[in-house]
């Protein structure tokens, strides 16, 4: 067998996906956020690009942003998110009422069409950690779950910045 026929043969679809990722790793640097992509990835093509958080005091309230991309060839939704580090994870989106800023919580999750991403940020969509059960501290990390319509489960690092 030649060394021709021993390559590793990749469709058109799964190219296009490696090559959105990191076109959108690129592209998602924002002031305030972590200087590193976290890029963690399920088989249907989501892949989170990004999670971050900010300190909290135990028993309170924090928040953590998560970009996500879809390279699959259908729609997604994130459903639900999960994470030891608080009792419950509410996704919110940020929205203007007549010139007053409102947070309204998202009681279906977040639609991610394909080949599209979802990316929250300070002033949009975000995840609210209602209840932390110890402090999340700068320079840290905490686990989280991120649970999809059609997509398998996902669990990921959120880096918490200083």
């Amino acid at each position: 067998m030649n060394n021709l026929s021993k390559r590793r043969k990749f469709s058109m679809p799964s190219l296009w996906g490696c090559a959105c990722i990191f076109i959108v790793i690129g592209c998602n640097k924002d002031k305030g956020t972590t200087d590193e992509a976290t890029v963690s990835e399920v088989g249907s093509g989501i892949v989170v690009i990004q999670a971050y958080s900010y300190p909290a005091e135990s028993g309170s309230v924090g928040v953590a942003y998560v970009s996500i991309a879809n390279a699959g060839p259908g729609d997604d939704r994130l459903l639900s998110v999960k994470s030891p580090v608080c009792q419950k994870v509410e996704m919110h989106d940020t929205i203007n009422e007549e010139g007053v800023m409102k947070m309204k919580h998202q009681d279906f999750g977040f639609a991610i069409a394909a080949g599209k991403e979802l990316v929250m940020k300070p002033g949009g969509s975000h995840l609210m950690l209602l209840g932390t059960k110890a402090p999340v501290v700068g320079g840290q990390a905490f686990k989280m779950t991120l649970n999809f319509e059609k997509a398998d489960a996902l669990e990921i690092e959120v880096q918490v910045n200083q």
